[in-house]
């Protein structure tokens, strides 16, 4: 029996190096940078290539603030035809924070909900550095 599970795991060792190195990879590419700390989910909108580079060009400026470390979860959800709702939560330095808001336009709902997280962030910082 120990010998069968020994040359089990001698043959799975190949597989274990390989995820070990992608998730090192993975992570490199992350610090560096180079994949933006943004996690977007749609709920009732299409996953649209323009509404998700829109999400990360408004995302610059906090993401410029946080030094890029810290990873944001976008929520956009169509409620009716006419209004959508947009939930952004972050773990800003181990606090957690949380914005929300509605609009009958998606990015006017995307725009105060990133006002309302710098302004939080901002008032974190500040009570960190002091």
């Amino acid at each position: 029996m120990n010998a069968h599970f020994l040359e089990i795991y001698i043959s799975l060792l190949p597989v274990y190096a390989v995820l070990i190195f992608t998730a090192l990879f993975f992570l490199n590419l992350f610090k560096s940078g180079v994949i933006m700390p943004i996690h977007l989910s749609f709920n009732n909108i299409r996953n649209s290539k323009a509404v998700t580079e829109h999400v990360h060009n408004v995302f610059e400026e906090l993401i410029k603030i946080t030094d890029d470390k810290y990873p944001f979860h976008v929520n956009l959800n169509k409620v009716t035809e006419e209004s959508y709702h947009v939930g952004i939560n972050c773990c800003y330095k181990n606090k957690p924070l949380s914005s929300r808001a509605d609009h009958q336009n998606l990015y006017k709902a995307l725009s105060k909900g990133i006002d309302s997280m710098k302004i939080q962030v901002i008032r974190k910082a500040e009570k960190v550095r002091s």
